[in-house]
């Protein structure tokens, strides 16, 4: 690990081989991947969580590939916050008196794939394009019901410092997904749940939406080299919407060594059809040769499954 790599909080610039208490967010003693030492990991307190300042990368890993192992822990050492241990803290829900199987989501997306999954529990999801944490979450019914373990990306900064706030008992990263096997910084544009990197965001939604502001640039890994920080090789749920690079996404994953039971991708381009109807073809395109399956449409997602239709 490269001494120049760090983590800023407030005044203090702390080395990451300095074990420090996580008090309330460390992992549950019965966590299956709570056996991994997280501690060396700066976490933000519940009280200072309006704080967090994204992770330098050292010069020689920006263009790493995926599989690099330095790559690989300094992602797991210096980016990726574990789960907080206790009580959830939601706008829309009340702790006491929840909802039974509430689906949080925009389309019904988790409803569906609870379904498809047999109500598993203790299983593992992925949600990318994680917004605020908790409005249109696909991951929340799973984690709230169901006591499965996850991990929330995120890139827009302003909607991860919100994550925070509501305690998720989730892994959480604030970076995007990188459109290759390596990582690379890009620029993102700010827009609410319609932001996305600059340069791949579709030009019918972004004469839709009107696109406003100066971009960021942002952090990308591929979403291979997060899962190889938490040492995950099986998904039951991966929910990819991060408006627009879906497909290049999905391309980067080695699916002969992830296996990720049913996915739910986004598929719309705004105001283009036919467009619309290439990318669910080039998702399946993707995905067929793994020995996926189109299980239905639900609005704005295309959800697909390697799960035997018997």
């Amino acid at each position: 690990m490269a001494k120049s790599a760090h983590r800023q909080f407030d005044d203090k610039v702390v080395d990451a081989s300095v074990s420090r208490d996580l008090k309330d967010n460390v992992l549950p003693e019965d966590n299956k991947l709570g056996k991994r030492d997280w501690t060396a990991a700066y976490i933000p307190t519940p009280n200072k969580l309006d704080t967090w300042i994204v992770p330098n990368v050292p010069d020689h890993l920006r263009n790493a590939y995926q599989t690099d192992p330095e790559l690989i822990r300094h992602i797991r050492e210096f980016w990726i916050i574990p789960p907080f241990k206790g009580p959830i803290s939601l706008q829309t829900h009340n702790n006491s008196f929840p909802v039974p199987g509430r689906d949080f989501s925009e389309s019904g997306q988790p409803t569906v794939v609870n379904k498809l999954l047999s109500s598993k529990t203790k299983g593992f999801y992925v949600e990318c394009g994680a917004g605020d944490g908790e409005i249109h979450s696909n991951s929340l019914l799973f984690e709230l019901y169901h006591h499965w373990d996850g991990i929330l990306i995120e890139a827009n900064p302003t909607y991860f410092k919100t994550i925070l706030q509501k305690k998720r008992r989730a892994f959480m990263l604030n970076a995007c997904l990188s459109p290759t096997r390596k990582a690379t910084m890009l620029n993102f544009t700010q827009y609410g749940i319609a932001g996305g990197l600059t340069d791949l965001i579709p030009d019918e939604q972004r004469e839709f939406f009107g696109y406003k502001g100066k971009p960021i640039e942002i952090q990308c890994f591929p979403l291979y080299s997060i899962l190889s920080a938490l040492e995950i090789k099986k998904v039951d749920y991966l929910s990819l919407d991060i408006e627009g690079p879906e497909v290049e996404v999905l391309q980067t994953i080695p699916l002969n060594e992830i296996i990720i039971d049913v996915l739910s991708v986004e598929k719309r381009i705004m105001n283009n059809p036919n467009g619309t109807a290439k990318k669910i073809d080039d998702i399946i395109r993707v995905l067929k040769p793994y020995g996926y399956h189109m299980e239905r449409i639900v609005q704005l997602d295309v959800i697909v499954s390697r799960l035997s239709t018997n």
